[in-house]
């Protein structure tokens, strides 16, 4: 399904949602969950609730864990603000905050694992997404339940263009926070961008879009939390 985009500069593009959410095989599944700018999910099984390592230390969804900081949120090492405000955060190799704002490609986790052109949406896509929801005149949100092709019920959300009748589905797949998966699935769809949050609040929140119930809003969250990830690509 594609999305009508508006740049900064007035012109506009289509972009290109995947079918599903990465780590999933066909729509209707959850898929895995990433912290922000991270390439690996921190767990081996979830059927087994195994869990990897880095640098001998169990991963788990924290800050003590995060690849960009220093085991807290006030000491990162990259993607941070180069403001006076926010040098304070800045823990990395170089004197000052390196001022990166979006995700490079080799730390976005869609871009390496499928290549080609797709990425993760920029926060001024997934805002693109929360408008066409919030466009009842042109679209239709509902919450629906299905079933994957193990037969499991799936629980999430369908927007569908009424003039095409084009739809794509958003599970409901939870997040992840320390060796907590899926939390609040079913009720819950978080899906990361590929941007910091804003230049008005910390460095270590990225921008995410936030479903629930009939909602649908842009929030900035620590880095260190596991969302989906639905794949872009223009």
């Amino acid at each position: 399904m594609g999305l009508m985009v508006t740049r900064e500069d007035g012109t506009t593009y289509n972009l290109k949602l995947a079918s599903f959410n990465l780590g999933a095989s066909e729509p209707y599944g959850n898929g895995d969950w990433y912290a922000w700018g991270e390439t690996i999910t921190y767990y081996s099984s979830l059927q087994s609730a195994e869990w990897k390592t880095r640098d001998g230390a169990p991963l788990q969804y924290s800050w003590d864990s995060y690849i960009y900081t220093k085991n807290s949120y006030n000491t990162l090492t990259k993607y941070c603000y180069n403001t006076e405000r926010w040098a304070k955060y800045w823990a990395g190799s170089e004197a000052e905050p390196d001022g990166l704002t979006e995700l490079l490609p080799d730390d976005d986790v869609a871009h390496v694992k499928l290549g080609g052109k797709w990425r993760m949406p920029t926060s001024q896509e997934l805002q693109a997404v929360v408008n066409a929801i919030k466009d009842t005149e042109n679209y239709l949100w509902e919450k629906i339940s299905v079933q994957d092709a193990g037969g499991i019920k799936i629980k999430g959300w369908k927007l569908t263009r009424k003039s095409s009748g084009n739809s794509v589905f958003f599970p409901a797949a939870g997040f992840c926070f320390g060796k907590e998966t899926g939390i609040m699935a079913d009720e819950t769809g978080a899906y990361w961008s590929s941007s910091l949050y804003s230049s008005s609040t910390e460095p270590s929140n990225a921008a995410a879009i936030n479903l629930n119930g009939s909602n649908a809003n842009m929030i900035g969250d620590g880095r260190f939390r596991g969302k989906s990830i639905r794949p872009v690509c223009d």
